[in-house]
């Protein structure tokens, strides 16, 4: 433990270099910023490409088409059965009607081509909503399968190929997020390690009177530890800070961006305060061993 006088000795240190060395404080926290705002930048990137195929895979549903001899009570015997299958969240009956209403409105400005029709060509069916741990085109081939069997059912239909480039998409765009992430990531923490560094090299000459003077090694490396928590969070607040102010420009015209909650800003911030913490430990190290 510190005496009174030591503490105050080493808080005095810690933020007094600040303005003693003030000149490379402000470019060693730049550079850290550009490295934290790349890496934040790269993350909230995967976080919205994440919800994007989260919002396809919730698209995903199976169409049930009813035979045109299937009574009313034979539908409903059949709805009832499709809503009590595994994986199956919900379940709506499209009418013959209903089934020509959506159909006009996705022609939109065309669909005054339905009116020549003499009658309704199109089946009534059972539409299921699949719940997420369903929503993969291994479980929704089985399910497809064992429906088709029915004697009521007609056609299921799910998107078979679209469902499978999807998942294909969404393993080529894993295995990518991973190799770059990692780049990215190992990027920054070199940057930064490097950065922390050199600052600490360029007080080489005070470690070295701490050290004839009898300081420990605790000692010594508690004002560099301190300092490198405050220019790791302040660091970590700029990079999000222009962050958040280039989202908030994003978002007028891409309304479905997201962006991080409260309790991830804070925890991004308590990261990169860390990462200088261990960078400083790390170059405090060579210095400490001689």
């Amino acid at each position: 433990m510190f005496t009174n006088s030591q503490t105050g000795y080493l808080v005095r240190e810690s933020f007094g270099v600040f303005w003693r060395m003030k000149g490379m404080s402000a470019i060693s926290t730049l550079i850290m910023s550009v490295a934290l705002l790349m890496l934040s930048l790269f993350t909230l990137m995967t976080i919205n490409l994440r919800d994007v195929a989260a919002s396809f895979r919730n698209e995903i549903e199976i169409d049930v088409f009813v035979k045109e001899t299937a009574t009313d009570l034979a539908v409903l015997q059949l709805r009832q059965q499709l809503a009590t299958l595994e994986g199956v969240e919900g379940v709506t009956y499209v009418s013959k009607n209903d089934a020509l209403k959506e159909f006009r409105t996705q022609l939109g400005p065309d669909s005054d081509l339905l009116d020549v029709l003499q009658e309704n060509p199109l089946p009534a069916s059972v539409r299921l909503r699949m719940k997420p741990a369903y929503q993969q085109s291994d479980k929704l081939q089985l399910l497809a399968g064992y429906i088709r069997e029915q004697p009521q059912v007609d056609e299921v239909r799910y998107g078979d190929q679209w469902v499978s480039r999807l998942e294909q998409y969404i393993r080529v765009f894993t295995t990518l997020d991973f190799i770059v992430g990692g780049i990215v990531l190992l990027s920054a923490i070199f940057v930064i390690s490097n950065t922390v560094r050199l600052t600490v090299m360029a007080r080489a000459r005070t470690i070295e009177v701490m050290r004839l003077v009898g300081a420990t090694d605790a000692f010594i490396r508690m004002p560099f530890v301190i300092e490198g928590a405050v220019q790791g969070m302040v660091a970590g607040a700029i990079a999000m800070g222009i962050l958040w102010t280039a989202h908030h420009y994003a978002v007028r015209y891409v309304h479905q961006l997201v962006f991080y909650d409260m309790s991830q800003m804070a925890g991004f911030v308590v990261l990169c305060a860390l990462v200088c913490v261990l960078g400083a430990v790390g170059a405090l190290g060579r210095f400490l061993r001689l």
